[in-house]
C-alpha cells in the first residue's frame, strides 16, 4: 500500500520543471508521483554502486540506443518535409494572392468596358439613321412598315 506524505513542498522553479515533465492527460499528482519515483530509484541505484547500466544487458542498451537514434532520425525527416510543406505552403498563398490582385483588376477593367458599352448602346438608340430626319424620310414623309406596305 502506498504512504501518503502531505508535507512535501517545492520551490517555484522545482515544480516548474516537475510540470514540464508532465505527459498529456497525466494529472499533477500523477506526474509528481512519477518524477519522485524515477528520482528516487536514481539515487538507489547511485547509493548502491550501480550507475543503472553497469548490471544491465549491453545488447538491450545497445538495442535502445539504436532506437533511439533511429527515431532521432525519424524526426529529422519529418522536419525536413515539415520544412518543405511550409514552403510549398508559402508559394501557394502567395499565388493565390497574386491571383485575388488580378481578379481585382479584371473587374475594374470590366466594369469599366460594361459602361463603355452602355454608353455606345444608349447613343446608337439615340440617333436616327442615316439619311433620316427624325420623324421620317428625306421627303418630310414618314416611311411605313413593310408589312403596312404589304397590306396597302
Amino acid at each position: 500500500m502506498a504512504k501518503v506524505h502531505k508535507s512535501f513542498r517545492f520551490d517555484e522553479e522545482l515544480a516548474a520543471a516537475i510540470a514540464a515533465l508532465a505527459v498529456e492527460g497525466e494529472s499533477e499528482a500523477a506526474t509528481y508521483n512519477r518524477v519522485l519515483s524515477a528520482g528516487v530509484t536514481a539515487l538507489m541505484q547511485k547509493h548502491a554502486g550501480n550507475d543503472g547500466e553497469a548490471g544491465a544487458d549491453p545488447a538491450i542498451n545497445d538495442s535502445m540506443r539504436e532506437h533511439i537514434e533511429t527515431l532521432k532520425d525519424t524526426v529529422s525527416t519529418l522536419k525536413g518535409q515539415l520544412a518543405t510543406k511550409d514552403e510549398q505552403i508559402k508559394a501557394k498563398d502567395e499565388q493565390i494572392f497574386a491571383n485575388i490582385e488580378q481578379i481585382r483588376a479584371l473587374s475594374v477593367l470590366t466594369a469599366q468596358a460594361q459602361e463603355l458599352h452602355g454608353a455606345a448602346v444608349t447613343k446608337t438608340i439615340d440617333q436616327p439613321k442615316a439619311g433620316e430626319s427624325e420623324g421620317g424620310n428625306q421627303d418630310g414623309e414618314r416611311r411605313q412598315s413593310w408589312w403596312s406596305r404589304l397590306w396597302s
